[in-house]
């Protein structure tokens, strides 16, 4: 009897939560882009997501928190995300300090794992933390694969497809993205 109250209590957790965040879609679509960021990174922290400080949200974000949380979105100080950003929250997904994240990014946290050739996409969700270093940058409409870590200092250009983990200080670019030059550490 007590376990059934648990998962009853949770299952109203849950329903509670998703009627949160669409309210807060709701009321952050109604905002003008841009010019109100501080106010909608505070909404999103009222579903549950772990903002840092000085965070700004140009716009919504489409969350899906699959089997996880609005509390596996979590960012260091001073990060931007831009307008349309998709961001599924299988797993735990860090932006580190003065991340910028462009507009149309998208960061998946899962996938099916592969089956036989008789059925390719088998049930349930493999899935796999991402990562974006410190004072990296998400050019407009990449998309960031699960289980990837973006070095500190990275810049992933426009439309690129990450994969695999990119090392610090590196330029990436390309479907799938590749490192074509390192780039140069620190502030000038």
């Amino acid at each position: 009897m007590r376990l059934t109250r648990v998962l009853e209590y949770a299952r109203l957790w849950r329903r509670e939560t998703f009627v949160r965040y669409a309210i807060v879609t709701v009321f952050v679509k109604l905002l003008p882009e841009f010019s109100a960021a501080p106010v909608v990174a505070h909404a999103y922290r009222l579903i549950g997501c772990r903002l840092g400080p000085f965070t700004c949200v140009s716009g919504p974000m489409r969350l899906i928190p699959g089997g996880g949380t609005f509390t596996n979105l979590r960012t260091g100080e001073r990060v931007i995300v831009s307008t349309d950003v998709t961001i599924n929250l299988d797993d735990v997904v860090h932006l580190h300090d003065n991340v910028a994240i462009g507009p149309r990014v998208a960061i998946y946290t899962s996938g099916h794992a592969l089956g036989p050739g008789s059925r390719r996409m088998m049930p349930g969700v493999v899935s796999a933390p991402v990562e974006i270093g410190r004072g990296s940058w998400i050019g407009l409409g990449a998309v960031i694969l699960p289980g990837v870590t973006v070095g500190p200092g990275s810049v992933v250009a426009a439309g690129s497809v990450v994969a695999s983990d990119i090392p610090p200080n590196s330029y990436a670019i390309g479907n799938p993205a590749e490192v074509t030059r390192t780039l140069p550490w620190g502030d000038r």
